[in-house]
């Protein structure tokens, strides 16, 4: 069914469902896209496309949402949500979401459970980190879980619990480093210590 109209009229082209009903007036067994001559879309599994819909991709992933331009939710990431332009949500990543322009979310090697972060800013990326949070530009987490980072160009590895505030902050990376918290700028972390300031000398601080 196509409806349409080329002139001007009073109400809606498409009205669907009776004001005096609560059941649904219409299901969407499939993906749906709303969007003005969409190209490169697709769109699967109850999932919904919203905005200009270039290059927007849903497939394999059950009940997402992606509103804006270029967004990519893939190889099954189920329930997640894709908002601004060129975030890429994908490998297994279940119940997370990215907003902002060129964040990735990629779950690849995370084995014991759904990914579940989230990511918000630009050009952000979380790689096989679960349970993890960024907010801001250009931080990058491997972390394998528990990761914060909030500001700019942070990066973030290590096994567990790392959390950075401020700009430029690198942690300890080391398979088993854990605990290791970085509040300034231009700061190297140090396992199970709190490091502040600015440009730290990690052979004598923090003792």
């Amino acid at each position: 069914v196509t409806v349409d109209r080329d002139s001007s009229s009073v109400g809606p082209s498409l009205d669907v469902g009776d004001s005096n009903h609560t059941y649904a007036a219409a299901w969407f067994r499939n993906g749906v896209v709303l969007s003005n001559n969409p190209s490169g879309v697709t769109v699967d599994n109850t999932s919904m496309v919203i905005g200009s819909g270039n290059n927007d991709v849903v497939t394999g992933s059950d009940n997402c949402l992606a509103v804006g331009n270029g967004n990519q939710i893939l190889s099954d990431s189920d329930n997640c949500l894709a908002v601004g332009q060129g975030n890429i949500i994908r490998n297994n990543c279940d119940n997370s979401f990215a907003i902002g322009q060129a964040n990735v979310i990629d779950g690849t090697g995370v084995t014991t459970t759904t990914v579940r972060s989230q990511v918000l800013g630009f050009n952000n990326s979380l790689t096989g980190s679960y349970s993890s949070f960024i907010a801001g530009g250009q931080n990058t987490v491997t972390t394998n879980q528990n990761a914060v980072a909030l500001g700019f160009s942070h990066s973030l590895s290590g096994n567990d619990s790392m959390f950075a505030f401020g700009e430029n902050n690198t942690g300890p990376s080391g398979a088993n480093d854990n605990n290791s918290f970085m509040i300034g700028g231009n700061l190297t972390g140090v396992d199970g210590n709190m490091v502040l300031g600015f440009r730290n000398d990690t052979s004598s601080y923090p003792v």
